[in-house]
């Protein structure tokens, strides 16, 4: 016999049974499938039954529906369609598999038993209304599996001690200081191209070494002992990535990608005579060393000339 008391402003919806039917369940798999997974009590006979042992409140019904078993998503949808709904209370009736949805304002819930009835508090209907999209605070869920059907809190998918990267969407190992030089490592987000080696670091003073002191690939330091106008080809800082740094600007110095390296272009800095594109003899007399951007390579002499070495250091092929 269905009943709806009034209590106190309140009204009772369910499903009034028999003492003989008191603990009977009713299966729910196709709620199940359909995004609601209700709660089953202490009394409920297995996985996916509903104890007949729930009954629902409400301070004003403001709608009615009845639909199929397998729409009652519906009942939630109109319920977010109206701005004077907060809550759904659910009958489940065998009888062509119909459920009547009663959509109410300050929906409550009370457990007593021989009452045929769940309710959600209509906050979501699935997953994917809960979901904001963001890596960081996990995946949020439709809590339906408590009879509230509110969202849950996602839970935080990187785990202590690592941070993470929203951007990236991904947990990565913190940040330190390796080398101690007051800068973290580039590979984390931070400015230090070698956080392995406390004598390269941003604003360093760049030295004529094989470091990149300063973290800028193209400044290679500015020895020139034999003050020629060219660096010294000693004078390098490796190249950390697979993009050209892009040097044209400091004409003293040559980007080599092959070698990975950024060098001075004077390829005897003791010796003002010898610069780039300067030749001296090889040791072969029929081939010569031509200095090309810092680097010495080797050249045949042309037309079967020999190389004959000059009083500073050059050498002719005659």
């Amino acid at each position: 016999m269905r009943k709806i008391v009034g209590t106190g402003g309140a009204l009772v919806v369910g499903l009034l049974l028999s003492s003989a039917k008191a603990n009977e369940t009713t299966s729910v798999s196709a709620a199940q499938e359909d995004g609601f997974d209700a709660q089953a009590s202490a009394s409920a006979s297995g996985p996916g039954k509903l104890a007949l042992n729930t009954m629902f409140t409400a301070e004003k019904i403001v709608a009615t529906i009845r639909v199929r078993f397998r729409d009652k998503r519906k009942c939630f949808d109109a319920c977010q369609a109206r701005a004077d709904c907060d809550g759904v209370m659910l009958q489940m009736k065998s009888i062509n598999s119909t459920v009547s949805c009663m959509l109410g304002t300050n929906v409550k819930q009370k457990p007593v038993k021989g009452w045929m009835a769940w309710t959600p508090v209509a906050r979501c209907a699935r997953h994917k209304d809960c979901d904001d999209l963001k890596f960081c605070n996990g995946r949020e869920l439709c809590d339906w599996k408590t009879g509230s059907v509110r969202c849950s809190k996602g839970t935080p998918p990187c785990k202590k001690g690592m941070i993470c990267n929203a951007a990236a969407s991904r947990c990565e190992q913190p940040c330190t200081d390796s080398d101690g030089d007051g800068h973290k490592s580039a590979s984390c987000g931070f400015d230090d191209c070698n956080d392995k080696d406390h004598r390269v670091y941003p604003g360093n003073h760049e030295t004529c070494d094989s470091k990149d002191n300063d973290c800028v690939a193209c400044t290679v330091g500015d020895t020139d002992a034999d003050g020629d106008g060219f660096v010294s080809a000693g004078c390098s800082n490796p190249i950390s990535t697979s993009y050209n740094p892009g040097c044209g600007s400091n004409p003293k110095v040559y980007v080599d990608m092959a070698q990975k390296v950024v060098r001075g272009r004077d390829c005897d800095d003791n010796n003002p005579a010898i610069g780039p594109g300067s030749i001296k003899c090889d040791a072969i007399p029929s081939f010569t060393q031509v200095c090309t951007n810092g680097a010495w390579l080797r050249i045949a002499c042309p037309g079967g000339k020999r190389c004959q070495p000059q009083p500073n250091g050059t050498g002719l092929c005659l």
